[in-house]
């Protein structure tokens, strides 16, 4: 019987976008997540978010609501109705 390997050098860390226009709140998520096997990236407002969703989609996005320039509800919206981003898992 052939054994199968599962810890692949395949296998990638998830990726979490943290977006939050107050850094406070950005440093004590991250801090939470660093037990997690997990890599954090952030944003401070709902533009950058998009920005940063364009170019390298996370498989998680953790939403602050009320933002300047664009609110969560929005970025929210946008994700979801676009098909490249709609599977993304987002908790606001």
């Amino acid at each position: 019987m052939e054994k199968i390997n599962t810890n692949t050098a395949e296998q990638k860390q998830p990726v979490i976008l943290v977006v939050d226009d107050n850094q406070q709140n950005l440093e004590l998520l991250q801090a939470y997540l660093e037990d997690v096997d997990c890599t954090t990236i952030s944003a401070h407002d709902g533009l950058e978010a998009l920005e940063i969703v364009k170019k390298n989609p996370p498989d998680l996005i953790l939403l602050d609501v009320m933002m300047p320039k664009m609110s969560g509800f929005e970025v929210c919206k946008r994700l979801k109705n676009d098909s490249k981003t709609t599977e993304i898992p987002i908790i606001m």
